[in-house]
C-alpha cells in the first residue's frame, strides 16, 4: 500500500512518463459530472454560456484529510518558486492548467467572474491547513464569448489576493 501512495506522489510531481508508474487517478470536481477529454475538461458541458466554469482536482487538493494529503508533500529541497499557470483558447473559451504548491489538507475551489472588462479566474484555497506543504493540478474550461478576451487568473487564500498571470486570447 504505501508503494502505490509513494508511486501516486511520484506521477503527481513529475507525470507518468518521468515515473513509470500508474496515472493518478482524478477527482471531478466543480459543477458535476465527469470530464469529457482531459486537454478540455468538460468544455461540452459548459459551451454556450459565458463565465460558466468546469474544472476537476488532481493531488493533494483532491485528497480528503492529512493521510492521504501527505501522498503528495512536497520534499523541502524540491520545492521552487511557483510557476504561472497556462492558458489558452479553446473553443468556446479557454483552458486553465495550473501546478500550485501549497499547504496540506485544503479544500479548492475554482469560479469565474467578469470584472472590468477582465475575465478572472479566481481559484481559492481555504480550509484549515495541515502542517506539510504538498502539489495539486487544477484544470479549469471556462465558458468565454467569442472575440478577443482578457483572462486573468487569481489565486485567493483567506484574506490574500495573488494574481497568477493575465492573457490576451481570440476565443472561436
Amino acid at each position: 500500500m504505501t508503494g502505490r501512495l509513494v508511486a501516486a506522489a511520484l506521477v503527481a510531481l513529475v507525470g507518468p512518463a518521468l515515473a513509470d508508474g500508474p496515472q493518478p487517478a482524478r477527482v471531478p470536481m466543480g459543477t458535476g459530472g465527469s470530464v469529457a477529454r482531459p486537454e478540455a475538461p468538460g468544455a461540452e458541458a459548459v459551451r454556450g454560456r459565458s463565465g460558466r466554469v468546469r474544472w476537476e482536482a488532481r493531488g493533494c487538493l483532491a485528497a480528503r484529510g492529512e493521510a492521504p494529503a501527505r501522498a503528495f508533500e512536497v520534499e523541502p529541497g524540491r520545492r521552487a518558486l511557483p510557476e504561472p499557470p497556462s492558458v489558452d483558447a479553446a473553443p468556446g473559451g479557454a483552458r486553465v492548467r495550473h501546478q500550485l504548491t501549497h499547504a496540506c489538507c485544503l479544500a479548492g475551489a475554482v469560479r469565474a467572474v467578469r470584472a472590468r472588462g477582465v475575465w478572472e479566474v479566481r481559484e481559492t484555497l481555504s480550509g484549515t491547513p495541515c502542517r506539510c506543504l504538498c502539489a495539486s493540478t487544477l484544470e479549469t474550461f471556462v465558458s468565454l464569448p467569442r472575440g478577443r478576451q482578457r483572462v486573468r487568473v487569481v489565486v485567493l487564500r483567506g484574506e490574500e489576493r495573488t494574481v497568477a498571470g493575465e492573457w490576451t486570447l481570440d476565443v472561436r
